[in-house]
């Protein structure tokens, strides 16, 4: 384990550097400052090294008090001469005894500090834990002995004896289910050296209110923590002895110092990179691009003005902070793109007649194909899908890279390994069975959208009424029976279909398909041209609910895979994100620069 260099310490915890030099550099004064305020309370260790016996050894002085066995003899013979004075000198204390001599046996202290690990006293309790371990490890030393520490329940192993990173990242790890019993208390007690090896042990019980009776059973102090209502402090109460127990409250340190001294409060941070120069060059977009989600919807791909295309990162809120978009530039034609993470993101292009895959940074990561592709416009934004479903969107339909072969479509959805194709009624597929790869077909000339959810969704109009289908992906034959352009066709086991009249598209253009935990959803755009609705089941009826509005006539649309997310291109230039998860506008830019946010 690495242990850091301590930096400079207040001048109020440099007592507290042997224990403290342990910990990480900007870690080491939170845990002196906890530390300080619990030992302050506590008390130093007063430590015994004689221990007064019964058995008399002589006479050591005179005393007013005592027995008359002892009374002097120069008393009684008072008591004969002048038996008033006698009587006098008894009622004042004026009479003098003998003190008898005890005989005293050398002892020594041992200190113990045991400590709950069970369930309530888990996660911010286990910080006055780590702060009262310091503090009696200090005590200790102060006082020229050992702590013995150990967990309540743990009676079947020693006591730890070492202060080190070892021994307290295997206790910051200890877990223990139960509450600790008396069975525990009782079984530590039997350990402890007893009055008559002259060893007398200072025993201290850290926990939950649970462990006040197994202190006060056995004559042991305690510190009990209780976790404050706020959060923000714990309420710390420290009993010891017959002296009055003191009440405090620890204030905690930020939440990820918290989680830092809970798993690895010895290590330093890496140090900061340096910031990086702020960009200042525009990125924009071409003024009539098109939009695709990226398969988790954290990114929003968009074609720039010189045949580029750009990730916008996508926040889950208004009020979060708004990233640089990543923007690829290159000479080569992009056709799809990707991304998944940080580590896995990139584009399909098409270099010299072969396409070609490249990560964002522009470095070439694999040869993709030969075959002879109709390339994008300066317009078209497509996807690539990964895994087992491995190929890329083109204008002619969906690449599949494994067989080296065109399925033809009029709308292709991808999610991240899924993908729906669907094409033509009398067409005939050509991709190789997949369980991952669902080709639909749809009347000829019919509108059509598709989606990828949990299942399949693609959807065609026909004679102003629409009809939705939702199939599930499954092993075997991806060409399922093939649906005529009835409404009441047979599809596959498991589908689910829904057909709207043409009465209900009468103020909403359909535009994409969204899929919902209960039912799938249309996303329209009204004929105002500005405003977005989602036609969803309202129990058994169906109905228009507005989500937004654009502020200028929308030109392009698009819903992210699970359909929480809706992009939109206006008239003006403008590209938003609205958040049905959130009901709230999330992004604007503008197409002449999307690094600078529209307010």
């Amino acid at each position: 384990m690495t242990v850091g260099p301590l930096t400079s310490l207040p001048k109020a915890l440099e007592p507290w550097e042997p224990e403290l030099r342990l910990f990480a550099g900007d870690l080491a004064p939170i845990v002196g400052t906890l530390s300080a305020r619990l030992s302050q309370a506590i008390g130093p260790l007063r430590v015994q090294t004689t221990t007064p016996s019964d058995e008399p050894n002589g006479y050591s002085s005179l005393s007013r008090r005592g027995p008359y066995e002892r009374l002097l003899a120069s008393e009684w013979a008072l008591q004969l001469e002048s038996p008033d004075e006698f009587v006098r000198r008894a009622s004042q204390g004026e009479q003098l005894f003998l003190e008898l001599e005890r005989s005293v046996s050398a002892s020594s202290m041992e200190a113990w500090l045991l400590m709950d690990c069970g369930p309530s006293q888990l996660g911010a309790p286990r910080l006055a834990h780590l702060a009262a371990l310091v503090a009696f490890s200090r005590r200790a030393r102060e006082a020229g002995l050992l702590l013995r520490w150990a967990s309540l329940r743990n009676w079947d192993q020693p006591p730890q004896l070492e202060f080190t990173p070892g021994t307290l990242s295997e206790w910051l790890t200890a877990r223990s289910p139960y509450a600790p019993t008396a069975f525990d208390a009782s079984t530590w007690s039997n350990q402890l050296p007893t009055r008559s090896s002259n060893v007398v042990p200072d025993v201290w019980l850290v926990g939950g209110p649970s462990v006040v009776p197994f202190a006060a059973a056995h004559a042991w102090s305690s510190v009990v923590v209780n976790e404050g209502a706020d959060g923000g402090q714990l309420g710390v109460r420290i009993s010891a002895g017959r002296r009055r127990p003191v009440e405090l409250r620890l204030p905690l340190p930020e939440q990820r110092q918290q989680v830092r001294l809970l798993r690895d409060p010895f290590t330093e941070l890496p140090k900061p990179k340096p910031p990086t120069p702020k960009r200042t060059s525009r990125v924009a977009l071409h003024p009539k691009t098109r939009l695709a989600f990226s398969h988790d919807g954290h990114r929003l791909f968009a074609r720039t003005r010189d045949g580029g295309v750009t990730a916008l990162p996508v926040r889950n809120t208004a009020r979060a902070s708004y990233g640089l978009p990543k923007t690829f530039e290159s000479s080569d034609l992009v056709i799809a793109a990707w991304w998944t993470s940080r580590r896995n993101r990139g584009v399909v292009v098409s270099r010299n007649g072969e396409v070609w895959e490249r990560d964002w940074e522009g470095r070439l990561l694999g040869h993709v194909s030969k075959v002879a592709l109709a390339p994008p416009t300066d317009t078209d934004m497509f996807r690539s899908a990964l895994g087992s479903a491995r190929g890329f969107q083109t204008r002619e339909g969906w690449f599949d890279v494994a067989s080296q072969q065109l399925q033809p479509g009029r709308a292709v959805c991808t999610a991240e390994h899924r993908v729906v194709v669907v094409t033509d009624f009398d067409g005939t597929a050509v991709l190789p069975d997949s369980p991952n790869v669902y080709v639909a077909r749809v009347p000829t000339r019919a509108p059509t959208f598709c989606s990828v959810g949990r299942q399949a969704l693609f959807a065609w109009r026909h004679g102003g009424a629409l009809t939705l289908v939702s199939a599930p992906f499954k092993t075997g034959a991806a060409n399922g029976p093939a649906p005529p352009p009835v409404v009441t066709a047979l599809f596959p086991a498991g589908a689910r279909e829904w057909t709207w009249p043409a009465s209900t598209f009468a103020d909403y253009e359909p535009g994409a398909l969204v899929d919902t935990w209960t039912t799938p959803g249309v996303l329209g755009l009204n004929k105002d041209g500005v405003t977005v609705g989602v036609l969803t089941s309202r129990g058994e009826t169906w109905q228009w609910v507005n989500e937004f509005r654009a502020r200028a006539p929308i030109e392009a649309l698009v819903a992210s895979a699970n359909g929480q997310l809706v992009a939109w291109r206006d008239e003006a230039g403008e590209v938003g994100v609205y958040s049905r998860d959130r009901a709230e506008i999330v992004l604007r830019v503008g197409v002449d620069d999307v690094t600078k946010e529209r307010p």
